[in-house]
């Protein structure tokens, strides 16, 4: 459903310019584009997020609850997913203040450093592979 709502909004994303040079937009398609791609983020990530769960509850379902530390294991990986996805989309917008700094110009707020939140980025991409890479190891286990 996340999915589903993340293409519904991507494809006005496009309509306003999204993938199109700034230099060839204007000031209200410039600033539409900007703020459907930073709606469209959080809505990619908790898609990813809850496939992903939905895919552990499968496994669960699978190996049933003969194998409790697999089971345990799982479900603290799929919980710490939740929690870091949960924490990626809060930063998303919490990085600036208003919220309107990030997708308009004219509107003075108070940004953090992009740093942070490129750190905070990786943090999530390597969890998420690492996460993966320990999900492989205790499907192999069964």
């Amino acid at each position: 459903m996340l999915a589903l709502i993340f293409v519904c909004i991507a494809t006005p994303e496009v309509y306003y310019g999204t993938g199109t040079h700034v230099y060839y937009l204007d000031a209200h398609q410039r600033i539409m584009a900007m703020k459907l791609n930073w709606t469209t983020q959080a809505f990619h990530i908790m898609s990813t997020c809850f496939g992903k769960i939905s895919i552990v509850l499968f496994i669960l379902r699978i190996i049933g609850k003969g194998m409790k530390v697999q089971v345990w294991c799982l479900c603290l990986l799929v919980s710490s997913l939740f929690v870091v996805s949960l924490l990626c989309v809060a930063f998303i917008f919490a990085q600036c203040q208003p919220a309107e700094a990030l997708w308009d110009m004219a509107v003075k707020g108070k940004c953090w450093d992009p740093r942070i939140q490129q750190g905070y980025g990786y943090f999530t991409a390597c969890k998420c592979h690492a996460r993966y890479e320990r999900m492989r190891r205790v499907q192999m286990c069964c």
